[in-house]
């Protein structure tokens, strides 16, 4: 797991090469190097999570995800049904903005906002949900210097074998996660899940954490957070440890199959830079990151879907999860300042 960090995060990312114009509503392109390292590191993300790693490019994807990003960009706003009345909106734009995640953000860690998924329209995590999902097989990444559309919604909703014995997947996952990535807040998500009777216990070193329960299913998954601590603010990473810091995580009452079941796994977030910890790594001081400014007014995750393949899909009010599932409406993630546009 810490391979799969020194290997991401400290690599510098391409240049986007953005070639269009929001005042003549040209979409334009990006260059492939960029998005090829987007998929890279929403592969990076699912291998850490336990999810299959093999999130393909798709090019047609990529296309109408450029064109939603665009009216993002034009607008000032994430929408995903953005109206005829927005600027540069075109059919194409406006059906690729429905089956996105969204964000007032162009760059490589866009995918770093949308797993981290702070904000306080953001509890229920869609974003972090579409992209690491097991079913998920085939995404689309459209970009300007101001906005984002990574289209997410391809189809696929039979969940596919995870890492974890018991089948689910969690974010923060099992195991050794680099501070940058940790998030402050957490979800699980397993196939038949019901969660509208759950409890999660934390400790950290041993240290009882109270625990926030923030939501119980609307992207089939559990969603919650230390208490003390603020998701909807700036300081979106988990606070830096001293020495490796071990969080045991329990969650009980999981009904799975209409069979109560419980579930335990230890996190154990860490500093790449601690000469101290047992898992020293190269670290990318200085990188890029919109953590600043971009999380606090809105990414938007794709839909939800209301209905999904028979006995599949949960609807808006199901408590119903899977390692995988759907969700009505992607997400979206936003900034307090305007997108910038050429």
């Amino acid at each position: 797991m810490t391979a799969t960090y020194a290997s991401e995060w400290p690599v510098p990312a391409p240049a986007l090469d953005w070639t269009g114009w929001t005042t003549t509503c040209d979409a334009g392109t990006i260059s492939n190097e960029f998005r090829n390292r987007v998929i890279s590191r929403i592969n990076a993300f699912r291998r850490l999570a336990g999810s299959p790693a093999d999130v393909a490019l798709d090019l047609g994807y990529s296309d109408q995800a450029q064109q939603a990003a665009l009216i993002m960009a034009a607008n000032f706003q994430l929408s995903h049904n953005p109206p005829p009345t927005w600027r540069c909106w075109t059919q194409v734009g406006h059906d690729a903005a429905g089956s996105s995640n969204l964000a007032n953000y162009g760059g490589l860690d866009v995918v770093d906002l949308y797993v981290h998924d702070t904000g306080t329209n953001n509890t229920a995590a869609g974003h972090r949900w579409w992209l690491l999902r097991s079913p998920g097989r085939r995404m689309g990444v459209g970009s300007t210097y101001g906005a984002n559309a990574m289209y997410v919604v391809d189809g696929s909703y039979q969940p596919r074998p995870v890492r974890e014995p018991d089948g689910f997947l969690a974010w923060p996952p099992r195991g050794f996660v680099a501070y940058q990535l940790a998030t402050i807040r957490w979800s699980f998500m397993i196939d038949g899940g019901n969660y509208s009777s759950a409890t999660v216990t934390m400790t950290s070193n041993g240290q009882q954490l109270p625990v926030t329960v923030e939501d119980r299913g609307s992207y089939s998954q559990l969603v919650w957070r230390p208490s003390n601590m603020d998701p909807n603010g700036f300081n979106w990473w988990w606070p830096q440890p001293s020495g490796d810091q071990v969080i045991d995580v329990t969650i009980s009452g999981v009904l799975v199959n209409g069979v109560s079941r419980t579930f335990s796994y230890s996190t154990i977030v860490y500093d790449p830079d601690d000469p101290a910890s047992r898992y020293r790594g190269t670290s990318a001081p200085g990188r890029s990151s919109p953590s600043r400014w971009a999380v606090s007014a809105g990414c938007r995750p794709a839909p939800r879907p209301s209905a999904g393949p028979p006995g599949r899909g949960p609807d808006a009010s199901s408590t119903r999860g899977q390692a995988g599932g759907r969700p009505d409406r992607p997400g979206r993630a936003g900034s307090p300042r305007p997108a910038r546009s050429r």
